[in-house]
């Protein structure tokens, strides 16, 4: 995995904080390597182990990879983990650049469709600009001779 830069890590935090709206019922998200190491996070109203969970992640979401290949599901999307207080949901961020999970706690009384299209449409612009990239400042502009 090529590292992120300090500009995309950024575009990361600010994307998982816009995540915590609301009207989407979740109060924490964190976007991780694929080998349980945490890249950006969001957190509102609670303090969680983040490198633990952050490992944690990664490791469930390969548990429901290898039950979705055994069960010939196809390719493990996300894994939802429904408890007493809330609802986890791990999402596989479906960037070419750099394979990451995202995961996100919804409170008990958000809707689980809002906080399911949130966090998927979260996962999809994460990767959508991480794989595009940005221009340089000065390259933002093409210049005519």
């Amino acid at each position: 995995m090529t590292p992120l830069t300090t500009l995309e890590k950024a575009y990361c935090e600010h994307a998982l904080a816009d995540l915590l709206e609301p009207k989407t019922g979740i109060d924490g998200a964190l976007l991780a390597s694929p080998d349980g190491f945490e890249i950006a996070s969001a957190i509102r109203g609670r303090t969680l182990p983040r490198a633990q969970v952050a490992a944690m992640s990664s490791s469930l979401l390969a548990v429901g990879a290898a039950m979705a290949h055994e069960l010939r599901l196809g390719t493990c999307r996300n894994v939802v983990v429904e408890a007493a207080t809330g609802t986890l949901l791990l999402f596989t961020v479906p960037c070419k650049r750099a394979p990451l999970v995202l995961w996100s706690i919804a409170t008990s009384d958000a809707t689980l469709g809002m906080a399911l299209i949130s966090t998927r449409t979260c996962a999809r612009d994460v990767a959508r600009h991480l794989d595009v990239g940005h221009l340089a400042p000065d390259e933002s502009r093409v210049r005519v001779p």
